[in-house]
């Protein structure tokens, strides 16, 4: 079932991230989506700031909150350039 499974589903559950919220598997297609994009940069300074960049100013605090819950609790899925990016939101 991919990133798509029950767990990731029951962990946003769990974490009392309420309302309405994207299912995690989006997310992290989003993000490897972006990190796609600067991937190609050489200097891996800026690639990951470009992606901290995106992220920071066009997701929705509640998005930016799952991706770094989901990186948090080891980020199947999520590639390395955004792992990096996300561990450095505040």
């Amino acid at each position: 079932m991919g990133h798509a499974g029950f767990t990731e589903r029951v962990f946003l559950n769990n974490n009392k991230l309420s309302g309405s919220f994207m299912y995690i598997e989006n997310l992290i297609k989003m993000a490897n989506d972006i990190g796609a994009f600067f991937q190609s940069e050489p200097d891996r300074e800026l690639a990951v700031g470009g992606v901290l960049d995106h992220i920071s100013k066009f997701w929705d605090p509640r998005m930016r909150s799952q991706i770094k819950l989901y990186c948090q609790a080891g980020g199947e899925g999520v590639s390395d350039l955004v792992k990096e990016a996300i561990n450095r939101l505040v």
